[in-house]
């Protein structure tokens, strides 16, 4: 049976991966964002005049989209877990860790709405989509990747390989997603070896 601090540790994860997790469900990659793009065009000063408070808006967009969304998406998937397993007295397995990419997969699909998914299969998907999906998902697989390293389990170590080189062979020409994926993901690791040591530290 796990320690009270334990359980409310654990707890303490998982409500703040919950939160994390839905704000990306709230936000979209229309409707709210465009809200909060035309609010902060009207809010913020405007030195140069209106076109410098609408790129702003544009620009606030645009990182949310690509970087803002993604992080929220791998870092609360993760937490998430994290704070079950710790629920339960234990630590994240290699193996558990490995649905932190379906989750944070799901997590992505369910954001767009049915009328969202129809619609990117009908035309072309936005730039800002394929960097922002092909981030969470670097970025959720550098988690089971790392993790299985640690633990030495060679099964998640290969499906995680061949995970993440599948998401840089899909991913746009740009090297952004990649680079903000890998940067989420490590930020992940970084901050779980110091909330959850029992697992992380060797």
């Amino acid at each position: 049976m796990s320690e009270p601090g334990t359980r409310l540790g654990g707890l303490t994860l998982c409500a703040i991966g919950v939160v994390m997790t839905g704000i990306p469900l709230v936000i979209g990659f229309g409707g709210p964002v465009t809200a909060i793009s035309s609010l902060t065009s009207q809010t913020i000063g405007a030195p140069g005049g209106p076109g410098f408070a609408a790129g702003v808006g544009e620009l606030v967009t645009q990182l949310y989209a690509v970087v803002g969304r993604p992080a929220l998406v791998v870092f609360g998937v993760a937490f998430a877990l994290t704070g079950g397993a710790k629920l339960r007295g234990n630590t994240l397995s290699a193996r558990f860790s490995a649905l932190v990419p379906v989750l944070a997969a799901g997590i992505v699909a369910l954001s767009f709405g049915p009328a969202g998914l129809l619609s990117l299969t009908t035309r072309a998907i936005p730039p800002t989509v394929q960097s922002a999906v092909a981030t969470v998902v670097v970025g959720s697989v550098v988690i089971p990747l790392v993790l299985a390293s640690l633990q030495e389990d060679t099964l998640v170590l290969i499906v995680a390989s061949t995970l993440l080189l599948a998401a840089g062979a899909v991913a746009p020409s740009s090297p952004v997603s990649l680079i903000v994926g890998t940067a989420c993901g490590a930020g992940v690791v970084v901050t779980l070896w110091n909330l959850d040591t029992n697992t992380w530290q060797p």
